[in-house]
């Protein structure tokens, strides 16, 4: 099936900002384009798999281009909103995948456990909580106009509970890839001791 993975990018002039005692603006930025491009080339290559990065910012546009992907001009403040114009314009692939671009160690193995859940029902959402248990680390949605985006505080939950209102099965996928996304520092500790203890 035709599937979108959309990596979602802020402007780098306010990237990690949570990190911004522990890392410099410049090392936030370097290290945000260091897990994207990871991302991207753990996906690039998986059949029917188109990776997009979604963006404010020009020169994360400049990333793409030179990693040989396309890139969608963020159009809206504020994740939820930029993300369901987005997934709307991508309303001609089966699937969207969305996979943010500080979920550091996401992997081929992820994406492709992540499709395999799905595969078998026409329409279907697959979430991949945070290791807090709230948090909506990666999201697939089949097709990608069957739900509004809820991202924010306790959005895994506020996820399936759309879905389930929506009429949609909902399959959930962990790991410890998926479980890691670096926002705070202690993320941080815990990526630089990746891939040890994932």
């Amino acid at each position: 099936m035709p599937i979108a993975a959309l990596i979602p990018v802020k402007s780098l002039t306010h990237v990690k900002t949570r990190l911004a005692n522990t890392l410099p603006l410049a090392e936030r930025a370097n290290f945000v384009h260091d897990t994207a491009r990871r991302i991207v080339s753990e996906l690039q290559g998986i059949a029917d798999l188109t990776p997009i990065l979604l963006t404010p910012d020009a020169e994360v546009e400049r990333w793409a281009k030179t990693w040989g992907i396309a890139s969608l001009r963020e159009q809206e403040t504020g994740l939820n909103q930029a993300l369901d114009l987005a997934r709307h314009s991508l309303a001609q692939f089966e699937a969207l995948l969305i996979v943010p671009a500080d979920l550091a160690w996401f992997g081929r193995e992820d994406a492709l456990a992540i499709l395999a859940l799905a595969q078998s029902a026409p329409a279907c959402v697959v979430i991949a909580p945070d290791r807090h248990g709230q948090g909506t680390n990666a999201l697939l949605i089949k097709p990608p106009t069957a739900l509004s985006l809820h991202y924010g505080e306790g959005s895994a939950i506020a996820h399936a509970d759309a879905a389930r209102k929506a009429g949609l099965p909902v399959y959930w996928y962990s790991s410890g890839a998926t479980a890691l996304d670096v926002d705070q520092p202690d993320d941080l500790i815990l990526f630089h001791a990746a891939p040890f203890v994932l």
